[in-house]
């Protein structure tokens, strides 16, 4: 497994903490509690979670927590979203677990599939498909964050199957990148106009390559990456060309740094002309064939009025009958 570099500004400045540990795991449980239980006790458990909430920021600053998600303990910043999201939607993610599906039963049983994680974060993708599809998939997880591709490299340094790379990615090969704090949970990549680089980007046709070369084949690719989806997908389009992998993104128009429909209409022209489209709380919401641009304009609409749905995730393949056993698991 690739080794991911760790400096003193990297996975060194955050470290596990008993208390930050404590206090996560009882804030978790208020939590679990104030969502799942009748009728006075979530009651209590809501206000025990006011008082809670606060001393597990506080003990959390800079630290590391463990926390069972997927069937799998993950090492985490003690803030990282995802265990909350999951207590509140349970099936946050499962569209990706149902692609995955879907790929492998359009493989034989005993065929390994290639995956490439762009924006993998923690590694949860990868403790998604294998919570369920075990040991079916190879994985290339690409994470620009120093301290995250070294969580993500501790959490499946076990696996012999994931291969963790640093890497920024994008279309304008070479061109230095910096990390923008813009609130949300992921940092934001932008191409380098001011302040400290901190890296060069890699389109993923070159860094992909190798990896995908050496499992013959690639079968999926999920990019996660804050509104820079289509312009990762861009930087790839050789190897969507060659190999057709199925495509999972996220399409957050109003993240977009491009016309919302640019990306679908870029995708269609490569062959990629079945969606299907998933709220973000991961409900199956419809699915399109061929040129559908009213369809995704409507789908655009919904984004901008409808507050409860403000993205959509996408699975995209050339094959319908992918497509038809994706929606048959829906």
């Amino acid at each position: 497994m690739q080794n991911v570099e760790r400096t003193s500004q990297g996975l060194k400045a955050r470290q596990p903490g008993g208390l930050a540990q404590l206090s996560f795991d009882a804030e978790l449980r208020l939590s679990r509690a104030s969502h799942g239980s009748p009728f006075p006790l979530n009651l209590v458990a809501k206000v025990a979670r006011r008082v809670v909430a606060p001393l597990a920021r506080s003990f959390g600053s800079r630290r590391t927590v463990k926390c069972v998600v997927y069937g799998q303990s993950l090492q985490m910043p003690a803030e990282h979203p995802l265990p909350g999201i999951l207590v509140v939607n349970p099936q946050y993610n499962r569209p990706l677990a149902l692609t995955a599906q879907a790929i492998a039963a359009e493989h034989t049983p005993s065929s390994m599939l290639a995956a490439v994680d762009v924006g993998a974060n923690i590694g949860d993708t990868v403790a998604i498909l294998e919570e369920a599809l075990p040991g079916r998939f190879a994985y290339l997880c690409i994470e620009p964050e120093e301290e995250i591709a070294g969580l993500c490299t501790a959490n499946h340094e076990a696996n012999s199957r994931v291969v963790v790379t640093r890497a920024f990615v994008g279309e304008q090969e070479g061109a230095e990148v910096y990390l923008e704090d813009d609130g949300r949970a992921n940092p934001t990549t932008r191409v380098a106009a001011h302040g400290v680089a901190m890296g060069t980007l890699r389109r993923l046709d070159s860094l992909a390559l190798p990896f995908v070369e050496s499992r013959n084949g690639l079968a999926l690719i999920k990019v996660d990456t804050e509104g820079f989806d289509f312009a990762v997908l861009r930087s790839g389009v050789e190897l969507l060309r060659r190999y057709h992998p199925v495509l999972f993104f996220e399409w957050f128009p109003r993240l977009l740094q491009e016309d919302p429909l640019d990306g679908l209409r870029f995708l269609n022209s490569l062959g990629y002309e079945h969606m299907v489209f998933f709220t973000n709380r991961g409900d199956f919401y419809c699915a399109a064939s061929g040129l559908q641009e009213d369809l995704w304009a409507s789908l655009l609409l919904v984004t901008s009025r409808v507050e409860t749905i403000p993205y959509f995730d996408v699975a995209a393949m050339v094959d319908r009958s992918t497509r038809d056993a994706l929606i048959s698991r829906c």
